[in-house]
């Protein structure tokens, strides 16, 4: 079941990291290839760019700095991972379940999280420029100081959402649901309100 799964990340992380010593746990990855799912694994700086990770499961790990840009996580189970300062430019995260995680300071930009769960997860000081939230749910996330222009929440939930100073110029809120969520400081209207945008 797990063949391609296998071939596609052998083959990412030996072209791009030849064989020097990993920053990841190398046991740890070997059951991740074989198994599709490890939990509380340290996969700290692990490149899978344009990997095709559908459905695996990744709960409570650490994934500091990695690079999932342009990867296949649609339908993973990646709750409560910590992923500071990673990557996930264009990746395909719709139907996911992020409930918990971390993502702060992280790279998001133009991925599709539409349908997603988000319950609880931060995006604090993450670039979320263009990102698909369609439909996803982000009740009580926490979005503060993030920059996410473009993005679109339509058809979203974000009940008591925290919304703090993040930048929210261009973003749709159509049929969103914002009951009790924070906005602080932020802006994302022309006029710098957000009386006319809610």
């Amino acid at each position: 079941m797990f063949r391609n799964l296998t071939l596609v990340l052998l083959l990412t992380v030996t072209v791009t990291l030849g064989w020097a010593q990993c920053p990841y746990n190398a046991e740890q990855f070997e059951r991740f290839k074989k198994e599709g799912r490890c939990h509380n694994c340290d996969l700290t700086e692990i490149n899978m760019i344009y990997a095709k990770l559908r459905g695996v499961d990744l709960t409570g790990s650490e994934l500091y700095q990695a690079d999932f840009s342009f990867a296949d996580l649609s339908g993973a189970t990646l709750e409560r991972v910590r992923a500071h300062d990673s990557k996930f430019y264009g990746a395909n995260l719709s139907h996911a379940n992020l409930q918990g995680a971390s993502f702060s300071y992280s790279y998001i930009a133009g991925a599709n999280l539409s349908g997603a769960n988000l319950q609880k997860t931060s995006f604090c000081k993450g670039f979320l420029m263009n990102a698909n939230f369609s439909g996803a749910n982000l009740s009580r996330g926490d979005l503060r100081w993030a920059t996410l222009q473009g993005a679109d929440f339509s058809g979203a939930n974000m009940f008591h959402c925290r919304m703090g100073h993040a930048n929210l110029t261009g973003v749709n809120f159509s049929n969103t649901d914002l009951t009790g969520a924070y906005w602080g400081r932020s802006c994302m209207c022309a006029d710098k309100t957000c009386s006319n945008c809610r």
